[in-house]
Formats: structure tokens, sequence, C-alpha cells
């Protein structure tokens, strides 16, 4: 698998994985990607903007994430506490697995990948949230070494206000994560 940053004519498919993860919230009953965002919009956005990064097997798509590098500026507040304080980290956004690939490795290969490109950018710690009832990608966390830290609230968007569940990691310090 190859982890890189996602081309500008791969947009669509990235859409494509977004709304597969935004049916199966649906179908587990979450209002998250309920409004249409993430979309091909986003997609395209983070191409252009050098953001997006896509894992690919054999050509194929098989997950996507947005990777920010200046902070989440809905990350200022929390109820809770960022055991790092104030120290710089990389922000994840948008992960998703294609269908197909998911149950299997490469949700975990993934978030080796993050963590090696923040390793390479200076970062010692990552973060992300998520909803509170989105179990599996809660305990896909959990299990690559991510914490809950708090509550956050989003501002703007479709999901103004909406609590999400803020993680964090710690850069694991080799390649052998």
């Amino acid at each position: 698998m190859e982890f890189r940053p996602l081309r500008p004519e791969e947009a669509e498919i990235a859409a494509v994985l977004f709304d597969e993860a935004r049916s199966g919230m649906r179908e587990m009953g979450l209002d998250q990607w309920q409004h249409g965002v993430p979309g091909l919009q986003n997609a395209r956005h983070d191409a252009a903007a050098g953001t997006g990064r896509a894992l690919v097997e054999d050509g194929a798509l098989c997950a996507v994430c947005t990777l920010l590098p200046d902070g989440e500026p809905d990350y200022a507040e929390i109820e809770g506490a960022w055991p790092s304080g104030g120290a710089p980290y990389l922000t994840v956004h948008r992960v998703t697995v294609r269908r197909a690939y998911r149950g299997g490795a490469v949700s975990a290969r993934l978030m080796q990948e993050i963590f090696a490109e923040a390793r390479r950018r200076g970062y010692r710690f990552v973060r992300i949230d998520t909803h509170p009832e989105n179990r599996p990608m809660r305990r896909m966390l959990e299990k690559n070494g991510f914490h809950a830290c708090g509550v956050i609230h989003l501002h703007g968007g479709p999901d103004d206000g909406a609590a999400r569940v803020a993680y964090e990691a710690a850069v694991p310090v080799s390649e052998a994560e």
C-alpha cells in the first residue's frame, strides 16, 4: 500500500468513499456527515490544497483523510484537557475507508501512515474528533493509540454546535509502531 497526496482526478472517487461512510453512519442512526459534508467539493479542495491523503493499493483508493498542519480552531476550547497542552499537533479530518476494505488492517495501516507523516513533519501529537456514538471509529482510534480527551463543539457549517469526542495520540518515536 502507498500513502500519498490525493490527486485532483481522484476527488470523485474520494467523494464516493465519503458517501459510503455517510450511508453507514445513517444506518447506525448517526447524524454525523448527514448534511452532504464532506463531499466532492471538500475532496477537490483537499486535493488542490495538498491536505488530502490517499491510501492506495494496486491503483485503487482504499482510504482517504485530510491532514491539517496548522491546528484546528474547534479544538481551542475543550470540556476536558489535551495532555499535550499547547504543543503543536497535526489534525486529522474526513477519515474514511472504502467499504470493501473495512474490517481488515486498512484502518491500522492508515493510522501508521498518518503517524509517520506527522513524525516526518516534526509533530509529536495528532488530534482527531468523532461523533460520540460513532463506536466503530472510536474503537479504531483507541486501538491505534488515541485517548479520549474530552468534548469539543463544532463551529460553523451544517453541524454548528454539535458535540464531538476529541482524541489525541502521541506520535510513536520510531517506525516500529
